[in-house]
């Protein structure tokens, strides 16, 4: 089974056809239980960031998420992997972050 769940820098869950990305062409990526994704939507651009552990992938997504609101950009992201509390514990990493860089 793989947790997936969506959050964006204003607390409102968005959908996919919200982000204008379509989630099918990146299942298959996904079959590989090793790997955690996160995926970012700042603006009118989506980045999808891969990892095999959870602290590269909350590292990867933090770098980007900080580089994206330095810019001045709305941030949406989406959070896969196979280990459910993983995942959760990286979106509330990645939600902190946020909402670190919201109040600076």
């Amino acid at each position: 089974m793989t947790a997936s769940t969506q959050c964006c820098s204003s607390g409102a869950e968005i959908g996919a056809a919200d982000a204008d990305i379509d989630p099918t062409k990146f299942d298959s990526i996904m079959s590989d239980s090793r790997l955690f994704e996160v995926r970012i939507i700042t603006g009118a651009a989506g980045t999808i960031l891969r990892a095999e552990s959870e602290s590269g992938a909350a590292g990867k997504a933090e770098e980007l998420i900080r580089r994206a609101h330095h810019r001045g950009s709305d941030i949406a992201l989406t959070v896969s992997g196979r280990d459910v509390q993983a995942v959760h514990r990286i979106e509330l990493h990645l939600a902190s972050t946020i909402h670190e860089v919201e109040r600076a």
